[in-house]
């Protein structure tokens, strides 16, 4: 049993700093840590003082070290950024060769990307044949390279919002795309339907907000949707995301039914 991901955003630290960090929480953790990264957002990116294209070549040079960090424990590397020699870091992960990898990725050259790395990928806002487009670059890439993918690379992460009865469905669906989409207006990588997504640099990748996104059911129903998505595009893996809007009391209660019914129904269906 896995205890859960340590999300980074490797562009605002220290690739060595992770490192260590790692190595130390997967010993805390027993072995059970993954390791997801992101390059981040671009309303992110400029409070920082970053463009998207500096914290793209940040990223990819940040996972470099950090992958080969992770399985040797004294390394060398001469980039853009970071410049040292005969770095040695501690204390080493407990899972050998090094934890479970994971990135998000919205298009298909990142897909690839992290086929080339070794690392599995999890997506998400997409309409389901996009995310099956995204998905099959990995495969194909992973083909390439000599080696098979399975289930286990792959994972969607969807917005789950639980109620009583499912004739509330459209009506919730709407309304969480309407919601989303207006948090989403500032960022320029988000196609709306009154404004097309701006690709004005090199590393700008669009996304859609499909009404996929949107799981809305009783625990059950919920279950079955996430299970049919995830049979739909051959992923074994799925990240939910509740509205953290929503009043504490309802969400307890989400977390309640969603823990009690819905991953007891995910478990079975996968065994």
């Amino acid at each position: 049993m896995r205890l859960g991901v340590m999300g980074v955003v490797p562009p605002y630290h220290s690739p060595w700093q992770l490192v260590e960090e790692i190595g130390m929480l997967d010993h805390l953790t027993g072995g059970r840590l993954e390791i997801g990264t992101s390059a981040g957002i671009p309303q992110e990116m400029a409070h920082v003082g970053l463009g998207v294209d500096e914290a793209r070549a940040r990223y990819d040079e940040a996972v470099e070290i950090m992958d080969k960090a992770l399985l040797q424990p004294v390394i060398s590397h001469h980039g853009t950024f970071w410049n040292f020699d005969d770095l040695r870091l501690t204390p080493r992960p407990l899972q050998q060769p090094a934890p479970p990898r994971w990135a998000t990725v919205v298009s298909t050259s990142s897909a690839r990307k992290a086929a080339r790395r070794g690392a599995r990928i999890c997506t998400g806002f997409h309409p389901q044949s996009k995310v099956l487009e995204i998905f099959d670059a990995y495969r194909d890439e992973c083909v390439a390279l000599g080696r098979t993918a399975s289930p286990d690379d792959f994972c969607i992460r969807r917005q789950v919002s639980i109620v009583e009865d499912d004739s509330l469905h459209g009506e919730m669906v709407a309304q969480r795309a309407r919601i989303a989409r207006d948090r989403l207006r500032a960022d320029p990588r988000v196609d709306l339907p009154d404004r097309p997504a701006v690709l004005d640099t090199p590393t700008a990748h669009a996304f859609s907000i499909g009404d996929e996104e949107f799981i809305v059911g009783t625990p059950a129903s919920v279950a079955e949707q996430i299970i049919h998505q995830c049979d739909e595009v051959g992923a074994g893996h799925f990240a939910a995301l509740f509205d953290r809007s929503t009043p504490p009391d309802r969400l307890k209660t989400w977390y309640t039914c969603f823990g009690e019914t819905t991953i007891p129904l995910l478990h079975a269906a996968a065994n």
